[in-house]
């Protein structure tokens, strides 16, 4: 059924349900047939059976349904959205109270924005771009009544978009990946970032779209706790309530500002289209996108890199600090953004293995959702586990690698000037049998002894480091605890 709002299903309320819940109750379950069928309606004219739709393959995705599809020798990516976001969509057409306030304010409207826009060629930047239907509405979307996971909620009126292929090799297929490109994702990430802030400052719309309650937002963290009963390792979930204890102590009670924009929200090694070169080509799916804190891309960004193909060979903490050095070399951070990187990159690596922990309850034959689950486990075990033991602060020495990683850059050279010899390092769980020499070389930083070895010392107030940033220019570098 297309361009419908009939056989909606109400015979369950969902009003008692979290965003999270009924996200998963929602999501769209159509069988491949007829998801061809809405595309020929919707994408051919009138409907022409002599065209020929078929998909390729079904795609991984989170909350959605996505096809790589063929259209009369075309590939096209066909997503069904999930029934809460059609639902905001449909009920932004009608507006509120009769009125058109809310029309053509929803995450469906969000998405089609920041597509065109990204795609300006001022910008420099490929991501997807959605085709208008051939129906006579010759929108963006079409709506189709389609079942979902949850059969007590089916059918569902659901929304379907076409868009064009971006061609390239998604980042999570590679199985070599060198830190170059990592460091060269942070650069990309960060011109999406300052693409993102003229949308935000200029289409009035699309930042009332993005100013919405989200469950994966940064700034929710705190709602996930209601889901750490489905983490069932005790240990595990005593340490996500310790990061949840510090979020709430340093960015909740004490009410620190961070800047705000519309966000790409999940850079991660699926999302990132690789090219040829080895370079990024491309970025995909912004359906996590929201108006919060613009630091949260970018140690989004970093989590993920941590878990990348290249993090996951015991190169975690070297992944973050290429994909951060790349980012800061085109979109600064400030001080106190800085301050935070580990805290929020274990705040997103939390709430990765909590929902994914009460996803995979939910649905255990989806080994999707299990994906990111170990890697992250160990990573954010790397980043938090140990912070508080007086004899291995190998906390406090990530944050030193992070801060280096901010720094060695002259914001006028990106790209070609930018290397990664100085943070290119194993974990601390791969010994270091250069250690001696390195320490004794006066050309070499000891910050792989600090890694590797327990560090005592206090480490700079925050005044002491922006005066550091300040004469930096004026001595030679020196890294020391």
């Amino acid at each position: 059924m297309s361009e419908t709002q009939n056989g909606q299903s109400s015979s369950t309320s969902t009003e008692s349900l979290s965003d999270e819940e009924l996200r998963k109750s929602l999501k769209p379950n159509p069988c491949e047939d007829e998801v061809v069928e809405c595309i020929r309606r919707s994408y051919t004219k009138d409907g022409d059976e002599s065209v020929v739709v078929k998909i390729i393959k079904q795609l991984e995705s989170y909350d959605d349904a996505n096809y790589l599809v063929d259209i009369a020798g075309e590939k096209f990516l066909a997503k069904v959205h999930n029934g809460v976001e059609s639902e905001q969509y449909l009920t932004s057409l009608k507006g509120k109270d009769g009125k058109d306030s809310c029309s053509g304010v929803s995450s469906i409207d969000l998405q089609n924005a920041i597509f065109n826009h990204l795609n300006q060629e001022q910008y420099g930047i490929t991501t997807s771009l959605p085709i208008r239907s051939s129906l006579p509405t010759n929108s963006l979307v079409s709506v189709h009544s389609l079942p979902v996971i949850s059969l007590s909620h089916s059918p569902r009126n659901l929304v379907l978009r076409v868009l064009k292929w971006v061609h390239g090799q998604p980042m999570s297929s590679m199985k070599f990946l060198p830190i170059e490109s990592l460091l060269h994702a942070g650069t990309y990430l960060g011109k999406i970032c300052h693409a993102l802030d003229d949308l935000t400052n200029t289409n009035e719309k699309a930042r009332k779209s993005a100013d919405r309650y989200h469950a994966w937002d940064g700034r929710n963290f705190l709602d996930v706790e209601q889901f750490l009963p489905c983490i069932t390792n005790d240990s595990r979930r005593q340490l996500v309530k310790k990061v949840m204890h510090d979020f709430r102590r340093h960015l909740v009670d004490s009410k620190e500002e961070f800047r705000k924009g519309i966000l790409q929200a999940d850079f991660n090694d699926a999302n990132i289209i690789m090219g040829e070169d080895g370079n990024v080509s491309g970025v995909i799916d912004f359906g996590d996108s929201t108006l919060s804190w613009r630091v949260l891309d970018i140690t989004v960004a970093m989590a993920y890199a941590m878990i990348s193909s290249y993090g996951k060979d015991n190169r975690s903490i070297s992944a973050a600090a290429a994909m951060l050095r790349g980012f800061h070399s085109v979109y600064p951070l400030t001080t106190i953004e800085r301050k935070y990187l580990r805290l929020l990159i274990a705040t997103r690596l939390s709430t990765s293995v909590t929902l994914g922990a009460y996803s995979y309850q939910q649905n255990p034959q989806n080994e999707y959702l299990l994906f990111h689950a170990e890697p992250a486990w160990k990573v954010l075990e790397l980043l938090y586990s140990q912070v508080d033991d007086a004899d291995n602060n190998i906390g406090m020495a990530i944050d030193k690698v992070f801060h280096i990683a901010c720094h060695p850059i002259k914001h006028d050279k990106i790209d070609s000037n930018i290397t990664c010899s100085d943070i290119s390092m194993p974990d601390p769980s791969i010994p270091d049998h250069l250690l001696r020499a390195r320490v004794s070389s006066l050309s070499f930083s000891p910050l792989i002894e600090n890694i590797n070895q327990p560090v005592k010392k206090k480490m700079k107030s925050d005044d002491e480091i922006s005066h550091d940033e300040t004469t930096a220019q004026h001595r030679p570098q020196t890294i020391t605890f």
